[in-house]
């Protein structure tokens, strides 16, 4: 049984005959998910942690591998989740593997690991941010609906999509977006043990296999080369 009793076929992760809890990291990713989100592939930052939690205190497993194959998701419970990984460091051995993908959201996740592989086809990073703004106003004169806002409160319907982006509206986006993409940066260069300049100087791009190396990642290989390895290490 693990925590509470629960049995291993009702856990949220399989574990190796050596102990190696592989939890997956699949999908677009949300602080919350309900079964709706679920059904359709998504994943939520609530649900890997509680995971992550479960493993961390069953006393059958002995190490975590974090298996992701995510382009990434919403930064509101991302950074919470990644220092949460992050800090867990030393308690057990938590590794990772893009398989085949940790981009975005998924590599601050990912990043968050004592050790990283990835895949001969993998791709990781995309550290970045951005935000987006549908103007639907020249949609809406062509239907011929015309909406007015009454409001209170001179911001309240900034970035509104029936009316183009305001100067002001758009320049508190991007103070935003260039405020969380310093957290990502400082996220990850922490986690990689690498400066924040060379995560910067990344652009967001994506980097593929040995190419990731040893900036964002540590290894390429198979999530059986990975598991093989980590079972060595903790044997």
């Amino acid at each position: 049984d693990g925590p509470a009793g629960q049995r291993d076929d009702e856990k949220a992760y399989k574990t190796t005959d050596a102990g190696v809890a592989i939890i997956p990291i699949t999908g677009v990713l949300m602080k919350k998910g309900t079964w709706m989100t679920a059904l359709s592939g998504c994943t939520s930052y609530t649900q890997i942690r509680s995971t992550f939690d479960a493993a961390m205190d069953d006393n059958q497993v002995r190490a975590i591998m974090l298996d992701v194959d995510s382009p990434g998701g919403t930064t509101h419970g991302c950074f919470e989740l990644a220092d949460h990984i992050h800090g867990n460091r030393g308690n057990k051995p938590i590794w990772g593997i893009a398989n085949d993908l940790a981009a975005s959201a998924a590599y601050a996740l990912a990043s968050a690991a004592d050790k990283l592989y990835l895949t001969r086809t993998a791709g990781v990073g995309s550290i970045g941010v951005f935000a987006m703004h549908a103007d639907t106003s020249g949609a809406d004169e062509q239907a011929g609906v015309k909406y007015t806002y009454v409001f209170a409160g001179e911001h309240k319907v900034d970035g509104n999509p029936h009316e183009p982006m305001s100067k002001n509206a758009k320049d508190t986006t991007q103070t935003e977006v260039d405020r969380e993409y310093q957290i990502f940066v400082d996220t990850v260069a922490r986690n990689r043990k690498q400066s924040a300049k060379s995560i910067v100087d990344t652009k967001a791009d994506v980097l593929f296999a040995d190419l990731a190396i040893p900036l964002l990642a540590d290894s390429v290989g198979s999530i059986q080369d990975a598991v093989k390895a980590l079972t060595s290490q903790i044997n």
